[in-house]
Order: C-alpha cells, then structure tokens, then sequence
C-alpha cells in the first residue's frame, strides 16, 4: 500500500537525519520503483469519481434551472440567449431581430407571427451589446440564415456609447458556430471560461431570473426569444455617444446587404422623465435621430421614429425599456411601419 511506502520513507529518513535530497529520493524511488501502478489507479480513480460527481451536479442543477449557460462570453444574458438560439429552428426565419436589451425586451412578436407566420420572426438580441457588437453578431448569425430578408434592430442612445474595435468580437465565432448551428454543446467552457465567483452567484439566483417575469434582470424568454421587462427601475443613463459607433451603424447596414436583407432601424421612444432631465430642449435626441438618418445610405433600408409612438412615464421599466404591454403596441406600431410604409426614411435628410 501507499502509507507502506511512506512508512519505509519515514525510516530512511530517521537512518539518514540531515541529507534531505536522500529522503527525497528514497521516497521519489519508491513511489516511482514499488507502487507507482497503484499510484496511477488511485489517481484515474478519484479523477473519475470527480468526473461523475461534476456530471451528476451539473444535470441536477440543470433540472432545478440553476445550472449557467455554457459560458462563452461569462455574462449570463449574453450567454442565455446564446443558449436560447443552440435550441431554436432558424432555418426558415425571415424576420431578425438583433441589437442590445433595447431589443430584447421591446419586442412582443405574438400578434406579429400568428398574422403572417410566414415571416418567422425571432429575437435574437441579447444585452449590454454595443453598435459595433451588434453588428458583429449580425454577420455572424446572417452568414449561416441565408432566408432573412429584414434585420430589425431597436436603438437608444446608449448603444452608441462606446465602440471600441477590441471590444467588437465579443466570443469566439469557431466555438459559437459549433454551439448555435451545429448544436454541438461545449462542455469544455465550464473549464476555460470558468469566473468562480460569476458561476457561483448564477447558481444561486438563476432559477429565479429565468422562471419569474417579474424579476428586474428576468431571463425569461418567449418562443420568440423577447423578455420584456415587468417592473420600473430607477436607472438613468446618461446620453454619450462615439463617433466611431455611426461608422458601426453603416457597418451594420452594409452587413445586411451583403446578405441580400433590408436593415429596419428604430428609436425606442424618449422617456418624458428623461427628456426633462437630459434634453429639455430636444436637442440631444434631434442631434442623434439625424445622425441615424445619415448612417443609413441604402434605399431599402428603413428608419422608424420611435417619438411617434405616444408613451408616458408609466409606460416604462427605464429610459431604455418599455413595460410589457406596452413593448407589445409598440411592436404592433413598428411591424405596421415596416410592412406598411416604404423604406423612404432612409437615407440622409
């Protein structure tokens, strides 16, 4: 047994007091000489046993809903919907939404898909994304659904804050194409991915983030992948922008030609509580409707003022997100203004 060879260890070491590297190598030599096969059993033993331990935890966490999405950008909504789109047909969707929580939780596609279920609508926005991540993830999901024909992205002001071009490749597209079209679960991020702290904090509180609407950061998605928001929050981002996410926003644009699609972009209306703090003369947002206008040169593509839409302050989660009900006639007021309208607000004005 192992505790023999310690045991005869423990004795040279008494016979040889003071020469170290002797006892060292007594020990070394009878590890290596006398049990090193029973050593190594022992060892892919208890390796195995740790295996099936993480297994079995991992598919009872996933039965308690508590179990994180593969980790491949270790930011749970990002990685949710990810999950979301691994599980989805999107073989046949003609209708794409993409963009940040803007829209995400904005768009209500019931009505929408039940009207004309040939459009085959699907939300596959996540959160906190930028412009130029946006766009990025455009191209990536467009390069493997060759049948859309509209890219719908919602905006606010915030997602033109910060567009800096190391940031643009938020996961690895290799790993996610593996993941989202072939459906191949990468196991290995639990590993490479891994944030302790993150993953331990999302065993805690995911189950109820994804079961209840009600949850102020709620994961819970509907067929078409869309999370509105059910209760107010007290957020008040303050309006900057960079230049450079313009440039992104005419890189999404040329993204979706490239693909044969007409790129839908449009404003989620200002909140009255915000406009009052931040643009009480209406400048800022007249300034940032204009330079949209002046990204988008394409005749298909299409711009829709979201300030057309009436909404109150009670009508909002925050500035960036409308309550439920109301995401869904806001919904209503932009699928009328895509299908209904020609694309004669883009470009320049």
């Amino acid at each position: 047994m192992i505790s023999d060879v310690f045991l005869a260890a423990i004795r040279a070491a008494r016979e040889r007091r003071g020469v170290r590297p002797a006892v060292f190598s007594r020990i070394w030599r009878e590890l290596t000489a006398e049990d090193s096969r029973r050593f190594n059993y022992a060892l892919a033993l208890w390796s195995g046993l740790l295996l099936v331990a993480c297994i079995v935890g991992g598919v009872i966490l996933d039965r308690l809903h508590r179990l994180p999405a593969p980790p491949l950008t270790a930011t749970n909504c990002i990685d949710e919907k990810l999950k979301f789109l691994s599980a989805a047909d999107l073989e046949d969707v003609r209708l794409l939404a993409v963009g940040s929580s803007s829209t995400w939780r904005n768009l209500v596609f019931d009505d929408l898909a039940r009207a004309r279920p040939e459009i085959h609508p699907i939300n596959a926005a996540p959160c906190y994304l930028y412009i130029n991540q946006t766009a990025y993830l455009t191209g990536f999901l467009l390069s493997e659904m060759p049948h859309v024909a509209t890219v719908l992205s919602l905006v606010t002001p915030r997602d033109f804050e910060d567009c800096r071009g190391d940031d643009t490749a938020f996961f690895d597209e290799r790993v996610a194409h593996e993941y989202v079209f072939a459906r191949h679960v990468p196991w290995s991020l639990y590993l490479t991915n891994l944030r302790p702290t993150a993953f331990a904090q999302d065993i805690i509180r995911l189950r109820r983030m994804r079961l209840d609407a009600n949850h102020p950061a709620n994961l819970k998605m509907d067929a078409f992948g869309s999370s509105p928001m059910r209760v107010q929050i007290g957020w008040m981002p303050e309006p900057r922008f960079d230049d450079r996410c313009f440039t992104a926003l005419a890189e999404l644009e040329a993204t979706a030609q490239a693909h044969r699609a007409r790129l839908v972009v449009a404003t989620v209306p200002t909140m009255p509580r915000w406009r009052q703090r931040f643009d009480p003369d209406g400048t800022v947002g007249a300034r940032f409707r204009l330079r949209l206008r002046q990204a988008l040169t394409e005749p298909t593509s299409l711009y829709i003022d979201g300030d057309a839409f009436v909404a109150t302050d009670d009508d909002f989660s925050d500035p960036v997100h409308l309550l439920g009900d109301k995401a869904a006639e806001f919904t209503h007021f932009i699928t009328g203004r895509m299908f209904g309208a020609a694309p004669a607000t883009a470009g320049p004005t």
